[in-house]
């Protein structure tokens, strides 16, 4: 029987239709080149994105071809973070795996949220029990590196000189530390705006020209409360989730680093950098969204619903949110007929764009041979572009591969809901991030706990030097205790 569990988008509509409430639930050996670029567009210029290089990793790390002698199936455990519509499709695609050979049998075991994940990973590594595989969001990256119980994707891909050219643009360079790829990319998302387009209307807004920069969902919103819900716009304009990932971008968008040292590309992060222009701006506006009443406050959202909740009722007009609810978004849409959905990329401040989000797939060292192949082979087939295609069709997550992209399939969804294109090509015209890719952070959770630590205090008191020098100190403050811990 399938569980129910809070976190999930699908949620939205039992909460909505009777007012339920409920706790969290909530990517012989081979000949291989000494070096491969993926020359691919990253900003409208191509940009070479460094790969794997076969002097920097031992392929037997990775023994490919080991399945060829396995005697009946090999059992792979897959430990993931999927729920609602996106744990459906994940299903779907490992029934498919299992059923089209026999040498494998995967077996998925959820495992709670991302960061409730990793925590359950850490113990194991400590002495207990490890999965397989298993799926992390990208900000686990420093964390499994550190482990030392992951085998380096890299070994894998010179092992059986895989072809990574068809890969979307950055997503090699994310998930690349010290020249070597350390994970499969899977999934890939971005944050984007979702806005009530009946709301705008009614304010007497443009509904085909939402906001592209704070100052502009500022000066919209004054027009959507000034309307007000009684006349078909709402009471509040923006709901606000107390969420990391937010700022981070729009550090990012400024072409700033998020830490220091590269975004810990060139060497290990010891530092924030929150203390930033950038990041004052940005609680600047909170701050003024708050007083002038034209904020809904949605918390740290631990359910993950909170905020697509008031715009589903029409409490709010707008919020951020990642495009991987799309799916579940769309599923849930008949239920609540008084909203016309509005998909829009996410406004900031102008420059390099977002970086990428969603998760990956680590292969772990406590496993066999057969074990490794298996899940090799696994991943492979996850990121085939035919299954990329379905992946993304169902659950709003941008495919990896450039020309699942290019699929019928995927043209003819695009064409008849069109919001689907909005992260492919939101990410498509960005640049690189600082380093390369997003931040490398050991304790990623203390960091974002500092920085949402600042937004909910600005929201509180309105005292914006206080917030940003205490999220400065409170984040650098985890890194470096982390550094410690481990000894780096």
């Amino acid at each position: 029987m399938k569980r129910t569990r809070c976190l999930s988008l699908a949620m939205l509509l039992t909460v909505a239709l009777v007012s339920m409430s409920c706790g969290r639930g909530d990517d012989g050996e081979a000949s291989a080149p000494t070096s491969t670029t993926n020359d691919v567009p990253a900003t409208g210029a191509t940009a070479a994105i460094p790969t794997t290089t076969a002097a920097k990793v031992d392929s037997k790390l990775c023994p490919v071809k080991a399945l060829d002698t396995a005697k009946g199936p090999v059992e792979v455990s897959f430990w993931h973070s999927m729920s609602a519509a996106n744990e459906d499709a994940l299903e779907k695609l490992t029934e498919k795996y299992n059923a089209g050979q026999t040498k494998v049998k995967v077996a998925l075991k959820y495992q709670g949220t991302y960061d409730e994940s990793i925590q359950k990973y850490v113990a194991g590594v400590r002495g207990g029990e490890l999965p397989s595989m298993i799926q992390t969001e990208e900000t686990a990256m420093q964390t499994m590196i550190d482990s030392k119980s992951i085998v380096p994707i890299g070994s894998c891909v010179v092992a059986e000189n895989y072809d990574l050219s068809d890969y979307s643009p950055g997503l090699i360079s994310q998930y690349t530390f010290a020249s070597v790829l350390q994970t499969m990319p899977f999934q890939l998302s971005n944050p984007i705006l979702y806005y009530n387009k009946k709301a705008f209307r009614a304010a007497g807004l443009d509904a085909d020209k939402p906001p592209t920069t704070l100052t502009e969902i500022l000066e919209a919103s004054r027009k959507i409360v000034a309307t007000g819900k009684a006349k078909g716009a709402a009471d509040k304009a923006f709901a606000l989730e107390i969420q990391a990932w937010y700022p981070e971008q729009f550090l990012s968008k400024a072409g700033e680093a998020v830490v220091n040292n590269d975004n810990g590309r060139n060497a290990r992060a010891t530092a924030a950098k929150l203390d930033s222009k950038t990041f004052t701006d940005t609680l600047q506006w909170i701050v003024t969204m708050n007083k002038e009443g034209l904020m809904l406050n949605a918390g740290r959202n631990v359910s993950g619903q909170n905020h697509f909740l008031a715009v589903a009722n029409g409490d709010v007009a707008m919020t951020f949110g990642t495009s991987a609810a799309l799916g579940t978004v769309y599923q849930l849409l008949p239920a609540f007929p008084n909203i016309e959905i509005g998909l829009a990329p996410l406004p900031g401040p102008t420059g390099a764009g977002v970086t990428i989000g969603g998760g990956s797939l680590y292969m772990t060292t406590k496993t066999s041979d057969e074990q490794k192949a298996a899940v090799w082979d696994f991943m492979k087939f996850l990121n085939t572009p035919e299954n990329q295609s379905y992946w993304h069709v169902n659950t709003g997550y941008i495919p990896t591969r450039i020309s699942a992209t290019k699929s019928a399939e995927v043209q003819k969804f695009w064409t008849e809901r069109p919001g689907f294109k909005v992260a492919f090509d939101q990410l498509a015209a960005s640049k690189l991030p600082v380093g390369g890719g997003g931040p490398l952070i050991g304790d990623y959770l203390g960091f974002r706990a500092a920085l949402e630590s600042a937004l909910e205090s600005v929201v509180a008191d309105g005292d914006v030097a206080k917030a940003q020098s205490k999220a400065q100190a409170d984040a650098t403050k985890a890194i470096t205790d982390y550094n410690k811990r481990i000894g780096a």
